[in-house]
């Protein structure tokens, strides 16, 4: 089947094609157009008047499907209660210390699961930076991605041992220790932040405009679980880093699509709008600077998951 979807007021494209990531997401290109769709990739970015299925996207924006990188699931059962401690005065650590916390849900994850990375989280209640380390050459060693979760509550230095250890990202950083920030920009480890988690938990705010500047790899993600961030709505992420971070529409749409896509290795066949790509795409209500700026509002109109119309 052929689907064309046609008349958009913007196409959301990469700078050039073939890019792995982008570093500074104000070079991203958004231009009216169409794009066709057939067996399952993108087939051209134009339209096609003999399509089987043609797709409105006048007045709107085609942008790549969104890549949630950052997420816990399943939930293996809600943990309301901690909520309510925690937004009655009880720290995270202590909630930790009492049972709660990350360990209660992944004692309840204990079923067997293929392993396509390795992640760690380095914080007063988990893991230390001596741990990162050795995970780190244990990573190495089996041939997987290192992914580090650290600086969420305290600047515990992790950073520059996740570079050494080869990390692929670094996720949180919301207490990123400023000696820290251009080595990670310099690096090709991204940084992952998570506004939901930082908004929900009363958390610092990470860097994310002094990231950006320095031409970091962003990326963000929903971290949804059900302790610290019961959050599966990127477009509601979006609106959290633009008003957050002071990003703009196409940096952060950038950073759940290509770079997002980057991080978990997908990014050869998904991730930006490009002939050949698997075709994930997501035709919009409006122009993208309008995901953040309707703030709780779902954007999506129509959407197209690996060739198939979705609705």
């Amino acid at each position: 089947m052929r689907i064309s979807l046609r008349g958009a007021a913007q196409v959301l494209l990469p700078p050039e094609d073939g890019l792995p990531y982008v570093r500074r997401a104000a070079d991203m290109r958004l231009r009216p157009g169409s794009v066709t769709v057939e067996n399952g990739v993108i087939a051209a970015l134009d339209d096609d008047p003999g399509a089987d299925l043609v797709i409105d996207a006048g007045g709107g924006a085609i942008v790549p499907g969104l890549v949630d990188c950052h997420t816990h699931l399943p939930f293996a059962g809600w943990r309301a209660g901690e909520y309510e401690q925690k937004v009655t005065g009880v720290p995270y650590e202590e909630i930790s210390r009492r049972g709660g916390g990350i360990a209660s849900s992944a004692l309840a994850l204990a079923a067997e699961a293929d392993v396509d990375a390795l992640d760690i989280y380095v914080e007063s209640v988990a893991f230390r930076n001596e741990e990162l380390e050795r995970l780190g050459a244990i990573a190495r060693r089996e041939g997987v991605p290192l992914r580090a979760h650290v600086e969420q509550f305290n600047a515990n230095r992790s950073v520059p041992v996740a570079l050494t250890a080869g990390a692929r990202s670094v996720d949180h950083l919301a207490c990123l220790h400023p000696d820290d920030l251009a080595p990670l920009a310099a690096a090709e480890c991204a940084a992952v932040l998570l506004p939901g988690a930082e908004f929900l938990g009363a958390e610092n705010t990470a860097p994310g405009r002094a990231l950006a500047d320095a031409g970091a790899i962003c990326v963000l993600g929903t971290d949804c679980n059900p302790g610290t961030s019961p959050v599966a709505s990127l477009p509601l992420v979006i609106g959290l880093a633009v008003r957050r971070y002071g990003w703009t529409a196409r940096e952060a749409l950038t950073a759940c699509t290509l770079n997002a896509a980057w991080v978990l290795g997908l990014h050869a066949d998904r991730g930006s709008i490009e002939v050949g790509k698997r075709a994930d795409l997501v035709v919009l209500d409006g122009p993208i600077e309008r995901v953040p700026y309707r703030f709780g509002h779902n954007p999506v109109r129509s959407m197209i998951a690996g060739g198939e119309f979705i609705g």
